[in-house]
């Protein structure tokens, strides 16, 4: 899958409902990103976190892989499910912790 437009900049668009999963499968990787020593057997668990801990997950994946179009792609798709839960918690008078 790319994630690539053309003018050769990554859409963080392509990111939401993706996780390091979707974009690594080597597992001494996925395990420096996830924290967990076998992340296979975490993927259930890791792919029930919120949106904003999968792009957090995904720019440590472009960390470690040296990948700056992913980094910047997975900051903006960061950026933007703050800001979505930050307008859901004005709506709905929730918290945000």
């Amino acid at each position: 899958m790319s994630v690539i437009q053309e003018g050769g900049t990554m859409n963080y668009k392509d990111l939401i409902g993706k996780t390091v999963f979707d974009f690594c499968k080597d597992a001494e990787i996925l395990a420096k990103v996830t924290g967990f020593s076998d992340p296979l057997e975490s993927k259930e668990y890791i792919e029930g976190c919120t949106s904003v801990v999968h792009a957090q997950m995904l720019q440590s994946l472009a960390i470690e892989i040296k990948d700056n179009e992913l980094y910047n792609a997975a900051k903006k798709y960061e950026d933007e499910c703050w800001k979505e839960q930050y307008s859901q918690s004005q709506e709905k008078g929730c918290i945000i912790d």
